[in-house]
């Protein structure tokens, strides 16, 4: 949870008009069922399926498979729910792949 304190200390310098700005970028390689591009595509349809949307490493020309760009530019609500979305996706497929 070090992103929702990392983001008390930024909410007076964005807009909160805004959805898109600030991210992290998110290692899920170890979510990969394999370790290529097709396999980065399977993981984002995944993740979106388990209601969380974010753009894969490749379209960024990423050098491996299995980064994804997660944005908290969103109200605080909507970005602990993301993250919440995240953690319990990783934590069910990591365990279920790796």
């Amino acid at each position: 949870m070090a992103c929702i304190y990392f983001i008390k200390g930024i909410t007076d310098i964005f807009s909160r008009l805004s959805n898109a700005g600030f991210f992290l970028w998110i290692d899920l390689s170890a979510c990969l069922r394999s370790p290529t591009w097709e396999g980065e595509d399977e993981l984002k349809q995944a993740l979106y399926n388990h209601g969380v949307e974010m753009s894969a490493g490749h379209a960024y020309h990423d050098e491996k498979p299995g980064s994804f760009r997660f944005l908290f530019s969103m109200d605080r609500d909507t970005v602990e729910e993301g993250l919440r979305r995240v953690i319990d996706f990783y934590e069910t497929r990591r365990l279920d792949w790796s």
